[in-house]
């Protein structure tokens, strides 16, 4: 990304471009973004001569505060999209490097950054009306930050209780694979490990292993046969049989899986 420093920011909203002085073809767009972990919350307000629309508020996953705010431009001028008789748009962000990029003194490296702006680029093309784009500081979008900042917050209290309710699968399947045994063998000089129900059980069970992790059980398996390797690493709680060799092995389960367990998307 070449460096190319941008003019300092506006202190607030051009007068100008508040419903007094809008003519019936203009609108402002007041785009903001909150983003922590991978959890973003946007939000925009739509400013006509005649109403102001929201502030309209959504949660997302995102891949840093830049792509937030750049996803908070878009989505805000995919709604305006819809109006009709506009013919001058006035897009407001507090975010310098978003205003770099979408200005065209930033050349995007990272693919995502580089879609977002392929996708903005597009609805440019697309709509009747001219977009023209502002940075300026935090305080002049404050209340739309405000908003941003509680949806990203709720997004963030439901992942809780995602991850929270991945923990009590965890934890079950734990339980669960108290009841199993492991068998310990060796071959071709590898240590090779079995699973197989305490009571009951018979033959070698089923093969299990920790690295990689992996299991014969059709539970581990059957479940995640049509997911791709990338959603099945990413996504995959481990089965009883896993549970029980990481417990024989001393291994911590939830260490194991922490990345799958916290995940937040």
């Amino acid at each position: 990304m070449k460096l190319i420093l941008a003019p300092g920011q506006l202190e607030g909203i051009d007068p100008s471009h508040m419903a007094d002085n809008l003519s019936e073809n203009e609108c402002t767009l007041i785009c903001d973004a909150s983003y922590k972990g991978g959890i973003a919350g946007v939000s925009v307000q739509i400013i006509t001569n005649k109403k102001s629309y929201g502030p309209y508020q959504s949660s997302l996953r995102t891949k840093g505060p830049i792509h937030s705010e750049l996803t908070a431009v878009y989505k805000g001028l995919s709604v305006v999209a819809k109006f009709e008789g506009i013919n001058s748009v006035f897009v407001y962000t507090d975010c310098n490097y978003a205003w770099c990029f979408l200005q065209g003194f930033w050349k995007p490296q990272r693919p995502y950054i580089k879609g977002l702006l392929e996708k903005i680029k597009l609805l440019k093309s697309s709509v009747p009306f001219h977009i023209f784009f502002f940075n300026v500081k935090a305080k002049a979008v404050k209340k739309i930050d405000r908003e941003a900042h509680k949806a990203r917050r709720k997004e963030e209290e439901k992942n809780q209780q995602r991850i929270q309710e991945r923990v009590i699968k965890v934890e079950e399947a734990i339980i669960r694979g108290r009841q199993v045994e492991i068998i310990e063998n060796e071959e071709n000089g590898e240590k090779i490990y079995y699973a197989r129900p305490k009571e009951g059980g018979f033959g070698k069970g089923f093969r299990v292993s920790l690295a990689p992790l992996s299991c014969e059980c059709k539970g581990w398996i059957e479940r995640w046969k049509n997911v791709p390797q990338a959603g099945r690493n990413a996504r995959r709680l481990p089965c009883k049989h896993i549970c029980a060799l990481a417990e024989y092995l001393g291994v911590n389960i939830f260490d194991l899986f922490q990345k799958q367990i916290e995940r937040t998307n």
